[in-house]
């Protein structure tokens, strides 16, 4: 059976084949919409703006990741991987979408609220209680950011150390605390 793209997928699509084309200052939410035949009231009727969308990209893209390592299907080592290779082969949908810092903010917020809500329900799967620990809340959220920072810093900067580095240096700033529930 065909797989059938959601109205939002195409959306997404539409932004990301306008990004290889034009900075995302001067995409518009019709052009978005006019791009994948759509309309804008359409658009809106998914998203409160192209930010919202990008968002919604972000989200999208690394959350199935995320739900493997809650079904123990993936490492965490090996979810960082996933991470930087999406970063790495969507490079201009991450540079363009980060590339202002005010929404800078809002993504990375964004982003990182909804991993550290996946972590420590992974965290309370592995032992019952431990995710709402203020120590481990703590160590979670201060490591998750730290991670988050680097990726973006790595991306932005050219990515001067290799993925394989980049990956261990992210691996092994894991807290001790969190070593037992996101540790190989």
């Amino acid at each position: 059976m065909v797989k059938r793209l959601t109205t939002k997928e195409l959306f997404a699509e539409s932004l990301m084949e306008l990004l290889e084309v034009q900075p995302l200052t001067k995409i518009t939410v019709g052009s978005i919409a006019k791009n994948c035949g759509m309309s804008s009231r359409t658009f809106y009727n998914n998203f409160l703006d192209k930010y919202d969308l990008i968002n919604w990209i972000y989200v999208h893209r690394i959350e199935a990741a995320y739900e493997e390592l809650g079904e123990d299907t993936i490492t965490w080592r090996e979810l960082i991987d996933r991470m930087v290779t999406t970063m790495s082969e969507q490079e201009t949908f991450f540079k363009e979408a980060l590339a202002d810092r005010t929404y800078d903010i809002n993504l990375t917020e964004t982003s990182i609220n909804r991993v550290l809500d996946l972590l420590i329900q992974y965290i309370d799967k592995k032992k019952p209680g431990k995710g709402q620990d203020e120590a481990i809340r703590f160590h979670t959220a201060m490591y998750f950011h730290g991670v988050s920072a680097m990726l973006l810093k790595w991306l932005r900067d050219g990515r001067v150390v290799t993925k394989d580095q980049i990956v261990n240096y992210c691996v092994d700033a894991m807290p001790d605390i969190l070593k037992p529930y996101l540790g190989e």
